[in-house]
């Protein structure tokens, strides 16, 4: 999500993550200014009153997999609320940011969501549900190619901040941005292009009978796996966008041009990292990092919004946002 307001001029001065793989990688990649911790366990003094906050919370409680068991006893179904205390804690906050699975808005009867609006009624709050695929702009990091739909809710003391408009009615699926144009011109010497799972020889014979655009359906039947999602053993189309990358090992998201996995930098492709942001842990690690992880062409328009309405704040009462 950070990566997204970077490239929108936002300068990180703190970050916190638990999972010690993605901290370094964070680390390489963005600045050293982060801290490894659980957010439960860190007091409010050592994180910096910065007048902005953009956190995802854990989204593992709000898919619908999890509802089925009761949230409240999710483990990480609280850690929503410790990010709203932080928040709450900062008197100089003006504008925060929360992303997470759109489930988040329905869960328990919108019983979390509700929790936010209300402990931090001070701010005017917006929420809903942005697709990547929607995410388009002028400049090319934000042409969103895949199909991956996450809850925003922005508050701000600043007045209202609208989400970014989505493009719903452009009919060619070109417009979007294709596999075929995210995967084109990927070399050898890119980071993380040899981070591969190998297949076996028993899952390369499935992927033999997966044409472009198909997916476990295609194999015969004897040869199946138990997975009868939609995504099992999907081989991405290259003129069409990308479904959403998950953790792509799982259900097997083949290469639309060979039989293999995709690799590390490939799935990045498709998120809209830059080629020159590097993975780093194991490689279960790095596939984990990219399913977890918000499309940079979505936390780039969502940047965006904020910055023009500091912006039209700053000229609006001829005062610098950063000295608030």
């Amino acid at each position: 999500m950070d990566m997204g307001f970077v490239e929108r001029g936002f300068e990180i001065v703190f970050a916190l993550e638990l999972d010690s793989a993605a901290c370094k990688t964070y680390q390489y990649n963005t600045g050293h200014n982060i801290l490894c911790a659980d957010i439960k366990e860190v007091s409010n003094d050592i994180i910096p009153n910065a007048p902005i906050y953009v956190g995802g919370p854990p989204c593992k409680p709000f898919t619908r997999e999890n509802q089925i068991k009761r949230l409240d006893e999710h483990e990480d179904s609280q850690l929503i609320l410790e990010y709203v205390k932080k928040i709450k804690a900062n008197k100089n906050c003006k504008i925060f940011v929360i992303e997470n699975t759109p489930e988040l808005i329905t869960a328990a009867n919108g019983k979390y969501l509700n929790m936010v609006l209300d402990n931090l009624s001070e701010f005017d709050i917006t929420y809903g549900v942005l697709n990547d695929k929607d995410m388009r702009g002028s400049q090319s990091i934000t042409e969103g190619i895949q199909d991956r739909k996450r809850a925003i809710v922005i508050g701000s003391k600043i007045g209202k901040i609208e989400l970014p408009t989505s493009i719903t009615e452009i009919e060619n699926e070109a417009l979007y941005g294709t596999v075929g144009e995210a995967l084109a011109d990927i070399t050898n010497n890119l980071p993380n292009q040899s981070d591969v799972s190998m297949s076996s020889d028993e899952v390369i014979e499935r992927m033999n009978y997966v044409p472009q655009g198909g997916n476990f359906k295609n194999i015969p039947v004897e040869l199946r796996t138990k997975a009868t999602h939609s995504n099992s053993y999907r081989r991405l189309h290259p003129d069409k966008k990308s479904i959403t990358l998950v953790n792509y090992r799982k259900p097997v998201i083949i290469n639309p041009f060979k039989n293999s996995t995709l690799t590390t930098r490939e799935a990045a492709r498709i998120t809209k990292m830059p080629d020159y942001y590097t993975f780093k842990g194991n490689l279960s690690d790095m596939q984990q990092q990219i399913g977890n992880g918000v499309p940079m062409s979505l936390s780039s328009q969502v940047a965006n919004v904020i910055k023009k309405a500091i912006d039209n704040w700053n000229m609006r009462y001829n005062l610098s946002f950063r000295g608030i």
